[in-house]
């Protein structure tokens, strides 16, 4: 009689909490989703060097500096293997 009754209110027990996370699940899930269809893009604007002919038209293009990485070098650190064991 003790083992029924105790597996009945474990069942409920677990019932009860698989009900609420469900539902807590579903109204998450809810939410996220009016977040999404909310969202709107912003409109796009065209500005005056899109259109201004002497901006496209330019024949010779200089570029003033030209980036470069510095390479990048092996330190002892990363070699020693006391440290990676």
């Amino acid at each position: 009689m003790k083992t029924k009754i105790r597996t009945i209110i474990g069942m409920a027990a677990l019932g009860i909490i698989g009900f609420t996370n469900i539902n807590a699940t579903a109204d998450n899930k809810s939410i996220v989703n009016a977040e999404v269809v909310m969202e709107k893009e912003e409109m796009l604007t065209i500005e005056s060097w899109m259109t201004e002919e002497s901006y496209w038209a330019a024949e010779e293009v200089t570029i003033d500096t030209i980036a470069v990485e510095e390479a990048l070098e092996v330190e002892p650190w990363m070699t020693n293997e006391s440290l990676w064991n």
